[in-house]
């Protein structure tokens, strides 16, 4: 399982990614929702753990923009 895993508290990834380890997934880290958009530009994930208190891109927006550019049939760039 690909995870890509977005919270801009580097503790709160770790705590995540501990909670994650006994399903054995690969995850994949950013700090804002940019971030995110830019790795989901670039590689498939199967979930994706989001932050909703974000600088730079909150987590509304960035799941607004994933949707957006999911209905038009690709990736988010």
């Amino acid at each position: 399982m690909r995870v890509l895993l977005v919270d801009d508290n580097a503790l709160n990834r770790q705590v995540a990614s501990l909670f994650l380890r006994p399903i054995e997934p690969l995850i994949v880290q950013a700090a804002n929702g940019l971030e995110a958009l830019e790795k989901l530009a670039a590689e498939s994930f199967d979930i994706v753990l989001l932050d909703m208190h974000m600088p730079v891109l909150d987590g509304a927006a960035t799941i607004a923009r994933i949707r957006a550019s999911t209905r038009r049939g690709r990736a988010c760039r």
